[in-house]
């Protein structure tokens, strides 16, 4: 991720790196809370079924969709997905914390996401902040993991 970062033409700026891998890395343990979770507690048929198919409606329903198109009946995943709190925690980091004004090529005649706060404002998270996120991805890790060890548990324990 960094070197992406560093090729892109970017400032160098340590404290967006840090924010962005920090969110990286608590998305990722945040899906990996979810795998312990439902592979704990379904058969492994089951589980390698329906644990790709819950990413993806958490990718869905969080991140690729606004939250006004969501049927009420599924808004609930926006407000819990990793995925969208990771997501828009990451364009913050990147494009957020007033930025300044990213550069155009000369041969462009026209550069509409040259202000990162356009950017932000044409993916609907101009108003995200990087601490709801950070807490939500902590949340998730917390009580997922603390689900998988209950479930565990109780399974020993039957037997």
């Amino acid at each position: 991720m960094i070197s992406v970062h560093l090729t892109d033409n970017d400032s160098v700026d340590a404290f967006r790196i840090c924010y962005f891998m920090l969110l990286a890395i608590l998305a990722s343990l945040s899906a990996q809370a979810w795998g312990f979770f439902v592979g704990a507690t379904l058969p492994t048929k089951l589980a390698v079924f329906l644990g790709p198919i819950l990413a993806v409606m958490f990718s869905v329903f969080g991140f690729c969709t606004r939250y006004i198109d969501i049927t009420p009946l599924f808004r609930w995943m926006w407000h819990l997905s990793y995925f969208r709190a990771g997501f828009h925690g990451a364009l913050n980091a990147i494009y957020g914390m007033d930025r300044p004004f990213l550069e155009c090529p000369d041969s462009v005649m026209y550069c509409h996401f040259r202000s990162p706060k356009v950017f932000l404002k044409y993916m609907m998270i101009s108003d995200v902040h990087m601490s709801d996120c950070i807490l939500l991805m902590a949340i998730v890790i917390g009580v997922m993991h603390l689900l998988t060890v209950v479930t565990l548990w109780r399974k020993l324990n039957k037997r």
